[in-house]
């Protein structure tokens, strides 16, 4: 969220659930997917699109019900892709862009780690949470629990 090019060009997300069990998928309630909604609402990002990759099947039916749920700008940047060879996915992405294990042409050394600095990420992450209207005031509150 530091970087002013995000803040300008947008970012996309690929969420990969390869390794992911039943277990770990039913963590997705309807409330956790509803804070988690409206926290990318009120993100200072420009978010350019969600892709789902490697889901397990019964993920399927679990996204159908929620898409309908969700706000059209949600559901407009939300992709779901099959297991295809990652034909779904660079119809939508170019390879160019994309890391080596999902079939595109950047090496996994040339790559950023976000997740270098997880203390200094975290402070930086509740400070932005902590101003806000009245209105989602509850939102930021419940976020303590999950980031704290």
């Amino acid at each position: 969220m530091r970087n002013p090019l995000n803040a300008l060009c947008g970012v996309t997300f690929i969420v990969d659930y390869k390794g992911f069990g039943m277990r770990t998928l039913f963590e997705h309630t309807p409330g956790r997917v509803k804070i988690f909604v409206e926290s990318l609402l009120g993100s200072p990002l420009r978010f350019k699109g969600f892709h789902i990759v490697n889901h397990p099947p019964v993920f399927s039916v679990i996204f159908n019900m929620a898409y309908p749920l969700l706000p059209k700008k949600i559901r407009d940047r939300l992709f779901l892709h099959p297991n295809d060879n990652w034909k779904s996915l660079h119809s939508q992405v170019p390879a160019d862009i994309l890391p080596e294990q999902y079939g595109g042409k950047l090496k996994q050394s040339s790559m950023i780690n976000a997740l270098e600095d997880i203390p200094e990420l975290d402070k930086h992450y509740l400070k932005q949470m902590q101003f806000g209207s009245l209105k989602n005031r509850h939102l930021r509150q419940s976020m303590r629990v999950i980031s704290a």
